[in-house]
């Protein structure tokens, strides 16, 4: 005897095709902390009296509420110049309208756990869809990659 699933109404969809934007509203209660997003700095001329480059920081593309979360501590050895050194990889979570964030952009945590406040984190993958409730961001702290 075969079993039978219910699979719906004939005819309807299972979701409706506004179920993201529903659920990016609730999502937005999960993201206690804030940071600031914004493009790579831009290296100038060498500066002889600090003895170090000046920095143009890059264009803010946001800022406000986010939630950061570590990811699998397996996957935090990097391999840097035939070393595997340690990195820590961070899933940040920002609002699914947060449309311009690019790879090698810089989050700056801003707030939320105090061991992360002013740590900033570079954008490894930018995870984008047609059915999102909200932008992922892979992160890491390590700068070289």
């Amino acid at each position: 005897m075969t079993r039978r699933t219910h699979n719906g109404r004939r005819g309807y969809p299972g979701l409706p095709a506004d179920w993201g934007e529903r659920l990016s509203t609730a999502a937005g209660y999960t993201h206690t902390g804030t940071c600031t997003i914004s493009a790579p700095g831009q290296e100038g001329v060498f500066n002889p009296d600090t003895g170090e480059y000046d920095v143009t920081p890059g264009a803010i593309r946001y800022s406000g509420k986010c939630r950061v979360a570590p990811l699998n501590a397996a996957d935090s050895q990097t391999l840097v110049t035939e070393q595997n050194l340690p990195g820590v990889k961070y899933l940040v979570a920002v609002d699914y309208s947060v449309a311009n964030v690019q790879v090698r952009d810089v989050v700056t945590i801003t707030s939320g756990d105090p061991q992360l406040v002013g740590q900033k984190l570079y954008v490894a993958q930018v995870r984008a869809g047609s059915q999102r409730v909200q932008r992922d961001l892979y992160c890491t702290d390590d700068q070289s990659f």
